[in-house]
């Protein structure tokens, strides 16, 4: 006799009928969690559609070189999400790089609204699914929610500059914006500049549909800045993954699988990469 959703039959006899299958499956209470790393395949099989609670984070943009902060990927959660029977296409969004914005998750899944990259700081603002860090005020801060992504993320901090200094804002997370830079002190041609500094990366959101315990994901990246004398440059990144003061690969990176942001460069940091995403579908166990 086969034990209802739990596996596939061996020999010839096929899937388990119903059933839900792939990524890395574990078991809590009355559910079964399907928790996507990288991209996969998910399978309902059956007759009857299931209804299930899906968690997704695409990847977080890169940190850039123009001090501004990467941005969160976009976080979509939706519950009570009815699907019918089939085989889905999982793709899990990559991060960003120092020069790009993080990649898209998308699932097949109908009415489930894909998660978008977090924008990248380059020489445009940086749109995305979260907004970017501005690297100086020619360049401020992104937009989170751009065109198709409303919801998904918040803006970036505007930047600051003081002659050849510039402080870069921090990266927007799901749960908040990123913090502008502060403004300097003083000139370049009357003593020089001071102060300044840089913005810290936007809070994400907490989850606890993988885990049935909160988990943070999709922290913005810390800005990066030059050091003049009363600041440090650097600044944190947010709770969720935003990549910190730091070297890359190392803390400057979004931490993988949150879709945090990557740290922007500075005096003490190089640009970060973003994040990879995630993707976790809770469903009913027994079916």
């Amino acid at each position: 006799m086969a034990f209802i959703n739990q596996g596939r039959h061996t020999g010839t006899v096929g899937l388990v009928d119903p059933g839900t299958f792939g990524g890395t499956e574990t078991f809590r209470s009355n559910f079964k969690i399907h928790t996507f790393l990288e991209s996969g395949t998910f399978e309902i099989t059956g007759s009857n559609a299931v209804t299930v609670d899906v968690l997704s984070v695409a990847g977080g943009g890169g940190g850039g070189s123009g001090n501004g902060g990467g941005r969160a990927g976009g976080m979509v959660v939706q519950n009570a999400l009815t699907v019918s029977p089939g085989s889905f296409n999982i793709i899990v969004g990559g991060g960003g790089t120092q020069t790009s914005a993080g990649f898209n998750n998308t699932t097949g899944i109908a009415g489930l609204t894909d998660a978008v990259g977090g924008g990248f700081k380059g020489t445009n603002n940086g749109d995305g699914g979260s907004g970017s860090g501005g690297g100086h005020p020619a360049h401020p801060g992104g937009s989170g929610g751009s065109a198709g992504t409303a919801g998904q993320g918040n803006n970036g901090g505007g930047g600051a500059s003081c002659g050849a200094v510039s402080g870069g804002g921090g990266g927007g997370g799901a749960g908040g914006n990123g913090a502008g830079a502060p403004g300097f002190g003083g000139c370049p041609g009357c003593g020089g500049c001071n102060g300044g500094g840089s913005g810290a990366g936007g809070v994400g959101l907490s989850n606890d549909l993988r885990t049935g315990s909160a988990v943070f994901y999709a922290g913005g990246g810390g800005g990066g800045g030059g050091n003049t004398s009363g600041n440090s440059g650097e600044s944190a990144g947010g709770n969720g993954g935003g990549g910190n003061p730091g070297t890359s690969p190392g803390v400057a990176d979004g931490v993988i699988n949150t879709g945090g942001g990557g740290h922007g460069s500075g005096s003490g940091s190089n640009p970060g990469t973003g994040g990879r995403g995630i993707v976790v579908i809770r469903a009913p166990f027994p079916l």
